[in-house]
């Protein structure tokens, strides 16, 4: 029973109306000008300065704290509610004469915690059931304003803080509230929560009564004596979840006026059964002798499968008294009713989770999920097909709300539910995907909404159910081939191409997923875990959709379309990733397919891609260590490479010709500063690794002698660095060859004199040189040299001319 009833209530002004962020103070704000909210963090914790009934702003701050004076008070007797909240003469509204004194202190960031404001402003709020999803950062603190109906008015009650009492946590008496304005923003839910909050309004008696109501959660009606649910958030800091809340005492009227919020914590399965019991109570507030003891005036049940999602008010009949099976639509013409019937009690709902969606759509497709995993609807899913359709009509804002389980459900149906619901999925998805990439507002290529869910919520559903990358790579593959038939499969194709990186992340993210399940608890402690072997058929459909894609690459290139480009990224990206995670060979096999779609020397921008497609795969971490095509083979990759490189420094784009050289010499110097690689045998295995450049370099020395001084230097940089690691029996094997091809070996030596001799000015080979940008020949700019010391140059010069005669020397000791 409550024993305490409202007097007298206050209105505070806090942040404009339409102001959401709540960044600004109102012109009326009790937040003096140099206090107002500075940032989305901390202005609704800012000091406030005190208010006075007529308006005027002054403060009494002591550090952080500031003391609150409001003289504005008004009886509770007139009924307020919201319409009159706004009436600025207050016209209805009695004065009371009483001053509040409230001592308002700034809360620090570090122990400002989630999203956490409450629209009605109660302390009791505590979020129990709040808990951070696995998507790995930080939310942002959104205690920055209050929900819009609260940004202008807010409803004080009488303050239990002490004066002087610290209020930031240290003393445990901090609370967190729910921020309503959670549910309004386009971000997808990063906590768990599913609460609800009732705010009982009005009742309507013919008699005089002193009304307060108990509400109540109860699983059935089967049972009135049973207890109800322990759901309910109490008023009392450091509680757990009480069986029950209490309105405060509507005095001696018949038309009795709440203003309390009572929070529910809802189950995770709401069952047709659970419903809200409200229990209507009246006092004798004249006993003087002793206490007053509550008779029961009547009950109203809210169903919460039907009424939950309701947005509205709602009214409910009263019932006289509880009868086993309440609920039953069949037993209520029995039931005796107050006031003949009427709906005479109002009361509003607001649903905040996570789990349970407002928006019809995205309900009835849940519904129809459930429905169809648990084979409790027809087989052919009709329904499921519909509601799966249906989802392009959804809300952006809820659509990006309940992105994650929405995701989640499709690839489940993509993974295993039939073609013709596999398809349906499939273009589902895609539509989706689509308009959240569209609702990017930094303009990024990759939504970082969708970036978060494949790196931290996607888990291929735990190894509950089959993996996502057989099914994915099949639907996806059949699409995919209708398109390069010549089949019209309608605009979602070129939304396919744009979104492919996210689709062939999750294939990646399902493939490393299963190679964690089926080997990582069966290693013994310290040794790799082994590549998984994709099954054959699973590999022709990866193999089969890799081969669309690449030709969509070749035809969209010649076009000149940037989404050409950004796909070539994507699959090199792709194979990348699978280095990491399949058998090698199996990754060699799509690295040889895009070698023969691009093969020799195409158009410039088509040979670009191969570059870029070499640039990514060869940044792998493993490269050095990478196998052969052939069990007898080497490194496949590097032989690729060499060859490619050397087919392009004979390209007539100066700028891919610099982009080659670069590629050799970034990933010489990623060698050698390699800490793995410091052993003399290691380097030994890199130098003949990359000792076939210098073979074809001999074989075709019109190409060397085609290149610009910059493009010379860089390959000279790399041919030192391979001799320098060599050993001599690998030499003296090369030059028994052929006698002509030595000579040529000592003329790129010469050239290797040639262009390190060290000049102190105006010596286009200086340091300050740059191969980044080889598009003239021409002297570089010395600015870099001209502020050496004359000992640093001198250093320099002898340094490059010892390390020439260094290499000579060690060659002739091998002849």
């Amino acid at each position: 029973m409550p024993y305490r009833e409202p007097f007298a209530w206050a209105m505070i002004p806090l942040f404009e109306n339409n102001h959401a962020g709540g960044d600004a103070a109102s012109p009326s704000s009790p937040l003096a000008p140099s206090m107002s909210g500075s940032s989305s963090q901390d202005s609704i914790v800012e000091p406030i300065s005190k208010l006075a009934s007529d308006g005027k702003l002054n403060h009494y701050s002591s550090g952080s704290s500031v003391i609150v004076e409001i003289s504005n008070l008004n009886k509770v007797k007139e009924s307020y509610m919201e319409d009159s909240l706004q009436d600025p003469k207050r016209k209805v509204h009695k004065p009371v004469k009483g001053v509040l004194r409230l001592e308002v202190e700034k809360l620090h960031n570090d122990r400002n915690e989630a999203d956490t404001i409450s629209e009605g402003g109660s302390i009791t709020n505590e979020l129990h059931d709040a808990g951070e999803l696995n998507n790995g950062r930080h939310s942002r603190n959104s205690i920055d304003g209050i929900h819009s109906s609260l940004n202008s008015s807010a409803i004080v009650k009488k303050d239990t803080h002490q004066n002087g009492q610290s209020s930031n946590g240290e003393n445990g008496n901090n609370f967190q509230a729910f921020d309503f304005r959670m549910m309004a923003r386009s971000e997808p839910f990063s906590q768990l929560f599913h609460c609800l909050y009732v705010y009982p309004l009005t009742v309507s008696l013919s008699r005089k009564r002193n009304l307060f109501v108990r509400v109540e959660l109860r699983k059935d009606d089967s049972d009135i004596r049973k207890l109800p649910v322990e759901a309910v958030h109490p008023r009392d800091q450091n509680s757990t979840l009480q069986k029950c809340a209490h309105t405060q005492i509507s005095v001696g009227t018949r038309m009795s006026c709440y203003h309390d919020e009572v929070k529910i914590s809802l189950p995770a399965l709401l069952t047709p059964q659970h419903h809200l019991l409200f229990t209507f109570l009246h006092v004798d507030l004249q006993m003087k002798l002793e206490a007053p003891k509550p008779v029961i005036v009547g009950y109203a049940a809210l169903p919460l499968s039907t009424h939950i999602q309701l947005l509205s008010d709602v009214s409910l009949p009263i019932l006289r008294e509880l009868v086993p099976h309440y609920l039953q639509e069949s037993g209520k013409e029995k039931m005796d009713y107050l006031e003949d019937g009427k709906t005479v009690f109002r009361l509003r709902l607001r649903l905040c989770s996570s789990l349970f969606p407002v928006n019809e759509r995205i309900r009835d497709f849940f519904v129809e999920y459930d429905r169809h995993t648990l084979h409790t609807s027809p087989p052919w899913g009709s329904e499921l097909l519909e509601a799966i359709n249906s989802l392009k009509n959804v809300e952006s804002i809820a659509l990006l709300q309940f992105l994650q389980p929405i995701l989640n459900m499709l690839l489940h149906l993509i993974g295993d539910g039939g073609e013709t619901l596999q398809v349906a999925a499939f273009r589902a998805m895609v539509n989706i995907l689509t308009r959240v990439q569209q609702e990017s507002s930094d303009g990024a290529e990759r939504n970082k909404f969708l970036v978060n869910y494949v790196d931290f919520a996607f888990d291929d559903f735990g190894d509950r159910q089959t993996p996502v990358y057989p099914g994915l790579s099949t639907v996806w593959g059949s699409l995919a081939r209708s398109k390069a038939k010549g089949y019209r499969v309608g605009p979602v194709y070129d939304d396919v191409l744009a979104m492919a990186w996210f689709f062939l992340e999750l294939i990646v993210k399902s493939m490393g997923l299963e190679q964690s399940r089926l080997f990582y608890h069966n290693l013994p402690l310290g040794e790799d875990v082994p590549p998984l072997q994709l099954k054959e058929g699973v590999f022709r459909c990866i193999m089969q959709l890799f081969d669309c894609l690449l030709t969509e690459v070749h035809e969209r290139c010649k076009k000149g379309l940037n989404l050409a480009k950004r796909l070539n990224s994507t699959l090199a990206f792709f194979c990348y990733d699978l280095l990491s995670i399949i058998e090698p060979r199996q990754v060699f096999e799509l690295v040889s397919l895009y070698m023969d779609k691009f093969a020799g020397v195409c158009q410039s921008v088509l040979h670009d891609c191969k570059l870029t497609f070499l640039q990514i795969i060869c940044d792998h971490d493993l490269f050095v260590e990478m196998p052969g095509r052939d069990p007898t083979d080497r490194n496949y990759l590097s032989s690729v490479l060499i060859q490619e490189i050397f087919l392009t420094l004979d390209h007539d784009d100066l700028s891919q010709r610099a982009k080659a050289a670069r590629i050799l010499v970034v990933l010489i110097c990623k060698h050698e500063f390699d800490a793995r690689y410091q052993k003399s045998e290691d380097k030994l295995y890199i130098a003949q690794l990359y000792f076939p450049l210098i073979g074809q370099i001999l074989d075709e020395m019109p190409v060397f002698y085609n290149l610009n001084a910059i493009e010379k230097r860089e390959v000279l940089v790399v041919i030192l660095q391979i001799i320098r690691n060599l050993d001599d029996t690998t030499l003296i094997k090369a030059w028994q060859q052929s006698i002509a091809r030595t000579r040529l070996f000592f003329k790129l030596l010469e050239e290797c004199i040639t262009h390190f001799e060290h000049n102190r000015t105006g010596d286009s080979l200086l340091l300050g040189s740059s191969s980044r940008s080889p598009d003239a020949e021409r002297p570089a700019s010395p600015k870099y040299s001209d502020r050496l010391s004359p000992s640093v140059n001198a250093y320099l010069s002898e340094a490059s001319r010892h390390e020439i005669r260094v290499c000579c020397q060690i060659i002739y000791r091998s002849l």
